[in-house]
């Protein structure tokens, strides 16, 4: 059981939309998945589940979700989902309430790593790849989730700012594993892997991607990973109807009876052959 957060010191970078469609791909490929959503907005419990849990209710039980989990009021088996279209994936599933945890587990002994208790305690071949989304910041809920992982995928998108961050997220794994693992051997960062990007034939011109990646090489030799993920409007289109990028594009652009034609558009094939390929990656670090 392979155990990886994705993660990124700035928001929009594509966190849940890369989760998501990791996770699917994996799924599609014969592996068994679990989803961990460490993220109070429950995006990736969303584009999974097609809803996210019910919200507390005063005087009420606490739901079953990642919030319950967290503070202790849940159990694994009474928190997790499997995803109704996809039999190889279970969720944690997340909400708002979330976002009310890290108070409660600040003064609590363990509070930086009841995830790692929580995935320690099942059978290492419950799962083949646990994939753990997270939320920009660097609250209990990020230790958390670096804690309980044996991998870290930074994600970066092409900018000045962006590539600043990158340093920032290793720390910050760094800090993890010296001081809240006690100079554990893991986690690890696996790799960089560069979203939205503008991506031309012709490499020699001078995009802001171009030079993103030159400096990301230079900084942090041999972290890149080979694959960079598109800009395209589709992924934020799928993401809001409940679809991974694969079936978003198969069914928007199905061709009639007869007719002969691709699974995806152009830009919706770009996207989805770099997760295909991104996956190989993962697959490939995981042997």
């Amino acid at each position: 059981m392979r155990r990886t957060v994705y993660t990124a010191d700035k928001g929009g970078v594509g966190k849940t939309t890369t989760v998501a469609n990791v996770a699917v791909r994996l799924a599609e490929l014969g592996k068994r998945v679990l989803v961990a959503d460490v993220d109070g907005q429950g995006d990736a419990t969303y584009a999974l589940l097609g809803a996210r849990p019910p919200l507390m209710t005063p005087g009420k039980t606490v739901p079953p979700s990642m919030y319950a989990l967290m503070v202790e009021q849940a159990t694994f088996n009474e928190v997790v989902v499997s995803a109704p279209k996809y039999p190889l994936i279970d969720v944690l599933p997340s909400n708002k309430d979330l976002d009310r945890a890290p108070l409660l587990m600040a003064n609590e002994p363990g509070g930086t790593t009841v995830l790692k208790h929580t995935l320690d305690a099942l059978s290492n071949d419950a799962y083949d790849f646990v994939l753990i989304d997270t939320a920009k910041g660097r609250d209990l809920l990020l230790i958390n989730a670096i804690a309980a992982s044996d991998d870290v995928v930074v994600m970066v998108m092409p900018g000045t700012l962006e590539i600043d961050a990158v340093a920032r997220t290793i720390e910050h794994v760094e800090a993890v594993r010296t001081k809240t693992l006690l100079g554990a051997d893991r986690p690890q960062v696996m790799g960089i892997l560069m979203t939205r990007a503008e991506i031309r034939a012709d490499e020699t011109v001078e995009t802001l991607t171009v030079s993103a990646r030159r400096i990301i090489e230079e900084t942090h030799p041999g972290m890149l990973f080979k694959t960079i993920i598109p800009e395209a409007v589709d992924y934020r289109k799928a993401i809001s109807m409940a679809m991974s990028i694969f079936e978003y594009e198969s069914l928007k652009h199905r061709p009639a009876t007869g007719e002969a034609g691709s699974r995806y558009t152009v830009r919706g094939r770009r996207l989805a052959e770099a997760y295909e390929k991104f996956v190989q990656e993962v697959i490939d670090h995981a042997r």
